[in-house]
């Protein structure tokens, strides 16, 4: 029936049809057009050209009105605009971020040349209106190369309003084999004859053609072969261009061209403009790896002109360097983190750009810049609400990398998640709350807990669609709500249904959450007994430690310091018996091991073997009844935050198990400890371990101020010349 429609329809002109929403598909304009009686839409026509440069422009030619169409064509376009059904698997995908940045960059005039400038909605003279499938069987296999360009190129402009169910069949398959036959035996393609078929391919590929017909696959293949072929006649605009249509048609990776071209172009990066330099990495950009060689290389042909570079520059090539993973030298960070700071803060309201900053400072920011980045986020600050979730998510996790608790900023990142809902992706829901989390921040609003909003509005939002397609969020946001100790019960119920460790144990490497996954597992054991169900089968569990042991670095040597110290302590009591009573071990398997020591009187007593040397790795240590166990808890300084040096959400959370499981805990933060001698050290261990009071509801140091968690630790301010400070260490 579509077939006969489109025959019977009067000669129509197709092209770009003004004042239209940008979500409206082709046909839904058209349709819209036809309805519109009073007032015709106006169509915008532009000619293909017979030739195209690098930095050719097609002018428009001028506008005409929509002509009258006949009764079975109106008909037919209302029935497929209705049968949403029909046009949903058709649909472009939603803008991404590579499209954002693209899009960033086009809005600067110089970059023009550089893309992809000619729109393939030209109009078309009525007398070529023929039929299409007898358009596709009539063409004379020795017809130049030329005539079958033409062809494919007004095929896809007239098959678009079919939305390709009319060339889905034999004869266009036909067409597009004589097609591939004439490339194979001909001469090399031009340049304006490439970018004409891959236009039409993009057309094809995205709007007509599912993504894995075959016809698609054999299009993609010849001109692939043939863009490789024809990359030594071609200018580096061109070749940019060509570059960006591949983009377009959603086939960066797919296609060998662009890697191909990557791999050909470092002789000539010397001899690049700047912004051609970014270019290339935008390219370098969406095949997600490069080589070192070139990416070294650009590295330091763009240095000299960091300072120059606008946002949507900066951007780029902060996207290049982070989507390949390749690790910037410690000069380009520090020179771009100073041009972010130059910028006006107006322009810190890009959504894409300012995500990309957030995540290449995140990865790559060292210690030292950490004061940079928090001018930087003081900056734009006044400018969140401007600011989409996930940007405001990215910037929280930059508070996370430097520690910097500006709780200002967090109340503000939180207000943005909750003012959005329900319109919020997982993925930005698990960010935010995991940020949170860590910083031990725990807002309220209008007296309601934040997580305790984050979990029941997750009960409302999420389906097991969504949580089928990121099993791995679903991950991070319960055990960010663990560490808080909220629990869910209708949450943790879509972990048991078999598709969810299917879909998480199939993800890449780099997408797991196997970290939060353990917490998780074990936060309900300990804190949310009422769940009686396991968070991870026994099987998986036990290779997820597997793997944890296989990260895990070294012991530090600041508890391997304490455990030879406290040896030599306990010597004296019982000589035989003290290297018995202390031990490293692991009584939480998600964390790291710890210095678990056994007195009773003053004296050491053994600890029990099974303790020690537990084969089963999956199970909780809990020591014996009798409270005679303490944890030494040794705190680096990144469990603190700035400015407060609060302890972070993780370290509380291991003290509570620690605490749940039976133990005395003990906390050695390396900030007091830091100018003390090892005889200070061992000092202050005894005093702990033999004439400190235990708190026995909570087995733990009475602290010298309640609430806060610091008070109960170990504080030798008064020992050290001077008070140390997290800076220092920053």
């Amino acid at each position: 029936m579509l077939k006969r429609g489109l025959r019977r329809a009067s000669p129509i002109i197709f092209g770009t049809i003004s004042g239209c929403s940008r979500n409206e598909t082709r046909l839904e304009r058209y349709a819209r057009c036809l309805n519109n009686q009073a007032q015709p839409a106006v169509i915008t026509a532009r000619t293909a050209p017979e030739s195209i440069s690098a930095s050719s422009d097609i002018s428009s030619k001028k506008p005409s009105t929509l002509p009258n169409v006949d009764a079975g064509l109106d008909k037919l376009l209302h029935k497929v605009v209705q049968n949403r059904s029909l046009n949903a698997s058709r649909l472009r995908h939603p803008e991404t971020e590579n499209d954002g940045l693209r899009l960033n960059l086009l809005g600067l005039p110089k970059y023009s040349p550089l893309f992809n400038p000619v729109s393939m909605r030209v109009s078309l003279p009525a007398s070529e209106m023929v039929p299409l499938r007898e358009r596709l069987l009539s063409i004379d296999p020795a017809s130049p190369l030329q005539t079958l360009v033409d062809v494919l190129r007004d095929v896809s402009l007239l098959a678009s309003v079919a939305r390709g169910r009319l060339i889905e069949d034999y004869a266009f398959t036909t067409f597009v084999q004589l097609l591939q036959q004439k490339l194979q035996s001909s001469e090399e393609a031009s340049f304006p004859q490439l970018h004409t078929m891959l236009q039409a391919f993009q057309s094809f590929h995205f709007e007509q053609l599912a993504h894995n017909h075959e016809t698609s696959n054999i299009l993609r293949n010849i001109l692939d072969r043939k863009c490789m072929e024809a990359l030594p006649m071609l200018t580096n605009h061109e070749a940019f261009i060509l570059l960006d249509l591949w983009y377009l048609s959603s086939c960066s990776r797919l296609a060998h061209f662009p890697s191909f071209f990557l791999s050909k172009i470092k002789p000539s990066l010397t001899s690049m403009e700047p912004e051609e330099i970014v270019r290339l990495l935008f390219a370098v950009m969406l095949q997600r790896s490069a080589d070192a060689g070139l990416m070294l290389t650009i590295e330091r042909l763009i240095l000299p002109h960091l300072s120059t570079f606008t946002a949507s520059e900066l951007a780029v090539i902060c996207a290049g360097f982070f989507k390949t993973q390749t690790s910037p030298g410690s000069d380009l960070v520090d020179k771009l983190s100073n041009r972010l700071l130059a910028l006006d803060g107006i322009v810190l309201q890009n959504d894409y750009n300012v995500t990309m900053y957030a995540k290449f400072l995140s990865r790559y920011a060292m210690p030292s810049l950490h004061d940079k980045i928090q001018k930087l986020l003081l900056k734009i600050k006044p400018h969140t609400e401007n600011l989409s979730v996930t940007s405001c998510g990215h910037l929280g996790s930059l508070l996370e990398t430097t520690l910097q608790a500006d709780e200002d900023f967090l109340q503000r990142v939180a207000e943005k998640l909750l003012s959005k809902w329900p319109d919020v992706r997982l993925k930005d829901m698990a960010k935010i709350t995991k940020t949170c989390a860590f910083l031990n921040f725990r807002p309220e609003f209008k007296g309601v807990d934040f997580f305790e909003i984050v979990k029941e509005s997750a009960e409302k939002l999420l389906d097991v669609d969504t949580i089928s397609t990121f099993p791995s969020k679903l991950v991070e946001l319960l055990a960010a709500l663990a560490q808080m100790n909220v629990f869910s019960t209708h949450l943790l119920g879509y972990l048991e249904k078999p598709v969810f460790f299917r879909n998480y144990s199939s993800q890449a490497k780099s997408l797991l959450a196997d970290d939060d996954l353990l917490k998780l597992h074990y936060a309900v054991q300990l804190d949310f007994p009422d769940y009686e169900l396991p968070v991870v089968p026994e099987k998986l569990l036990e290779s997820t430690l597997r793997n944890k042991e296989m990260r895990d670095g070294p012991l530090n040597t600041a508890v391997a310091s304490m455990q030879k110290g406290l040896e030599t302590l306990l010597q004296d009591s019982d000589k035989h018996a003290s290297k018995k009573s202390v031990a490293v071990l692991s009584p939480l398997p998600y964390a790291e091991s710890v210095l678990v020591v056994r007195l009773k009187d003053f004296s050491p007593i053994p600890l029990p073997p099974d303790l020690i040397t537990s084969k089963q790795r999956h199970l909780l240590r809990k020591p014996p009844s009798d409270h005679t166990c303490s944890v030494i808890l040794y705190h680096p300084w990144w469990s603190y935050s700035s400015p407060l040096h609060k302890a972070t959400g993780y370290r509380e959370m291991k003290i509570r198990h620690l605490q749940a499981l039976g133990y005395n805990v003990i906390n050695v933060n390396q900030i007091d400890t830091q100018n003390l001698t090892f005889v200070q050290k061992i000092k202050m261990l005894r005093d702990r371990l033999f004439f400190e009071k235990y708190d026995t509801r909570a087995s733990v140091i009475a602290p010298e101020k309640p609430g806060n968690i610091l008070t109960s630790t170990v504080n030798f301010s008064a020992s050290s010349e001077r008070k140390v400070s997290i800076r220092d260490f920053v």
